[in-house]
């Protein structure tokens, strides 16, 4: 639960980073700024690597759905 709490706050950080909304000294002074302001596209270019492997899933799943429809209907 904790990360997903830091995962959704990080989330929240990025468009208020984005507009300026965050001073240059709130940036300098705060213990956890730099790590919160990473995590996003850290945890965009690890489900990019899994995005295959899911992929791969769904259609596996897909193919079962219908053999089990096609199974039912005979």
């Amino acid at each position: 639960m904790t990360c997903l709490a830091v995962l959704f706050y990080s989330l929240l950080l990025w468009p208020v980073n984005q507009f300026g909304w965050i001073g240059d000294k709130a940036k300098e002074t705060s213990m956890s700024y730099s790590t919160l302001v990473s995590i996003p596209e850290k945890s965009r270019s690890f489900i990019e690597k899994f995005k295959p492997l899911f992929s791969r899933y769904w259609q596996l799943m897909e193919q079962t759905i219908e053999e089990s429809k096609s199974d039912q209907s005979q």
